[in-house]
């Protein structure tokens, strides 16, 4: 049989991740799931686990019968606690909740979840401090502000400290940000997570106090700059405005220690915001929002730098992809609104003006067309050209296709007889994914196709542009024919059928 350390450090990583995973979706109810699973199996087990504190050391107020109990079997351990204020609280809720208040001086992980936070509090006294504690969220479901008690209580720390707090993660949601009090508050942070909720039945927006444009976040930032991760999501879709333009900021906001980015808001916003940050080298950036091209849509290079391969697809919205293995990923989504009204030409438009001079550094750029949004406006190569010009040390691209016209197009920009120079000079391999309905591939669509692909290729040949590599090994029922199959054969070094 294992020894008793052993047993009681397995019972307290499942109880942590079982107790984790219940803060995420509370609904299922599962939090002491593990009763049944621990003190029920057999006596030795049942022991063990009655003489370890750290695993009744997991407390969520809404079991108000247990709150008690679990206080005491815990002893003196350090307490991760789910504060529930109900909208219509019993005798034996708000009594819970004391029992945990009191015992904040060793609570080092807290969730305080309400219907109009700062009013909750307002019901209950807090303790003069919190020393241990690391990790604070905060969630209304009513727009407030930041809990006063809890802003006394915190300050507390910081003053008897005479540094920074020990807090170390604060998640808020529809809460106001804290950044009018002690800046050790902020300081100390690793990780900031700001949310705000959209409420499809209010007449208008209500954004989050102190986070309502880009000034105030880059105010917030400045006030955090040991921050590894920053989350901020707005589903309002946050223009940057208000008093102060974001220009008005002289000097840059540093986080030298940022490692991951992720931003859900008004995609100029999110540019807004990264021209007025330093970060440094391997940051994984994510924003996705509604984007409109213009002056200083742009996003900085130095935040693209190392991106040598680029995924464009349009299988929800627009959606830019790229990576660098073991070290950073960006994501950038453009969210869908009357597609109907947009073309290859917008598609290609957004994407150069928002990577702008990065696109000099691509080797390899996948286009993913997976749907037939824009098979009813689908432009014409003079669409795809200022993109293409753009990508002048590509080296490998990819296309998958739904219509017949969006490859043909493409085909017909990479051969542009019009134009002295070659596009894309570097460009040797060549990949084309079919996506099209077997019924909409014709002979027609067979002859015209691959026609223009052989054109193309013998173009490109004759002005020293030679491609090393044709792969159609995934275009299924739109191969071509045997003696198109011949042509490419002796036009490119390396045909892939199969």
């Amino acid at each position: 049989m294992l020894p008793c350390e052993v047993i009681e450090e397995i019972m307290r990583i499942v109880i942590h991740d079982q107790f984790t995973s219940h803060s995420l979706c509370r609904f299922r109810r599962t939090a002491y799931a593990w009763f049944s699973q621990v003190l029920h199996v057999c006596r030795y087990l049942r022991h063990v686990s009655l003489r370890c504190p750290a695993l009744w050391s997991y407390i969520d107020t809404s079991w108000n019968h247990l709150v008690e109990t679990l206080i005491q079997m815990s002893l003196s351990a350090s307490l991760t606690v789910i504060v529930q204020f109900n909208e219509q609280p019993t005798m034996q809720d708000n009594n819970a909740i004391h029992l945990v208040l009191g015992e904040m001086h060793r609570v080092k992980n807290v969730q305080f979840h309400g219907e109009a936070l700062a009013l909750d509090f307002l019901r209950f006294t807090l303790p003069s401090s919190t020393p241990n504690l690391e990790t604070l969220v905060l969630t209304s479901t009513i727009l407030s502000g930041f809990p006063n008690t809890l802003i006394k209580c915190l300050q507390n720390i910081s003053d008897e400290e005479e540094g920074d707090l020990r807090l170390r993660k604060l998640f808020i949601f529809n809460v106001a940000v804290p950044t009018d009090i002690n800046p050790c508050m902020l300081r100390g942070l690793r990780y900031l997570k700001i949310s705000a909720f959209f409420d499809w039945g209010h007449t208008g927006p209500s954004y989050i106090p102190n986070a309502s444009n880009v000034c105030q976040i880059i105010e917030i930032l400045s006030q955090c700059q040991n921050l590894v991760e920053f989350e901020f999501n707005d589903y309002h879709n946050l223009h940057p405005s208000g008093e102060s333009d974001p220009d008005d900021f002289a000097a840059l906001v540093a986080l030298p220690r940022l490692q991951r980015l992720h931003l859900t808001l008004h995609a100029n916003s999110c540019i807004s915001l990264l021209r007025h940050i330093s970060l440094p080298p391997g940051v994984s950036l994510y924003m996705s929002g509604e984007y409109n091209i213009g002056p200083n849509s742009t996003i900085p290079p130095e935040c693209l730098a190392g991106y040598k391969c680029i995924n464009v697809h349009t299988s929800d919205g627009l959606t830019i992809t790229a990576d660098i293995p073991n070290q950073q990923t960006l994501e950038i989504h453009i969210p869908s609104r009357r597609w109907e009204e947009l073309s290859w030409e917008d598609l290609c438009k957004i994407v150069s003006c928002i990577l702008g001079p990065s696109l000099r550094e691509v080797e390899t750029l996948i286009l993913d067309d997976y749907s037939s949004i824009f098979s009813q406006n689908l432009g014409s190569k003079e669409a795809l050209k200022p993109l293409l010009a753009s990508l002048s040390h590509i080296e490998r691209l990819q296309m998958s296709f739904v219509t017949r016209s969006t490859v043909e197009n493409l085909v017909d920009a990479l051969s542009d007889t019009t134009s002295t120079d070659v596009t894309c000079p570097k460009l040797r391999i060549f990949e084309l994914h079919n996506k099209t309905p077997t019924r909409s591939v014709t002979s027609d669509f067979k002859a015209s196709t691959w026609a223009k692909v052989i054109s193309c290729i013998s173009w490109r040949r004759e002005l020293g542009a030679c491609l090393e590599r044709l792969d159609i090994s995934d275009c299924g029922h739109a191969i071509p024919d045997a003696e198109q199959i011949c042509i490419l054969s002796s036009l490119v070094g390396d045909l892939r059928l199969s």
